[in-house]
């Protein structure tokens, strides 16, 4: 009897594997800002990749959009929490935004050095982490299914000779 396992999102997992690493890099202080960009590379790559396995293993779109959808699901908690779009007080009696805030960070840590140096408030900071937890996998998903339609587009055109 073959024990049949259920199938895996790997653009779900590699998310969650890069976010682990970059909250364990962005809590490691001393850490050298060469080792976040080696973090920034192979999140970009292994993210593209895993998102291009999805489309050339014939699997729908949505399947590489679950780590946006849980960023959006993330960010609308957060403004419900915050009250609005500001800035989350690191000081004070709104323990719940400020986790949010942290959760949805964490989430998205290895982002972190894309965006670190710019002057945003709270809310814009987490949607630019949402939108490139849209953007890349899905450029990845696109490639991936190109190259699936170039694959079928010769196969037809060598079995109808």
């Amino acid at each position: 009897m073959k024990l049949k396992l259920p199938p895996i999102n790997y653009s779900f997992f590699t998310y969650f594997i890069a976010a682990i690493l970059g909250v364990l890099l962005f809590l490691y202080l001393d850490a050298d800002s060469r080792y976040r960009y080696i973090l920034l590379s192979l999140a970009f790559v292994f993210i593209l990749s895993t998102s291009c396995f999805h489309a050339l293993s014939f699997r729908s779109y949505r399947t590489v959009l679950w780590p946006f959808i849980l960023n959006m699901l993330l960010i609308l908690a957060f403004i419900i929490a915050n009250g609005g779009t500001g800035n989350a007080p690191f000081f004070g009696s709104n323990n719940t935004s400020l986790s949010l805030f942290f959760i949805t960070l964490g989430f998205n840590s290895h982002w972190y050095i894309l965006i670190e140096n710019q002057p945003l408030s709270d809310f814009s900071f987490l949607l630019i982490n949402a939108l490139l937890s849209f953007i890349i996998p899905s450029i990845g998903y696109a490639i991936g299914h190109l190259y699936t339609t170039k694959i079928r587009q010769s196969n037809s055109k060598y079995s109808n000779s």
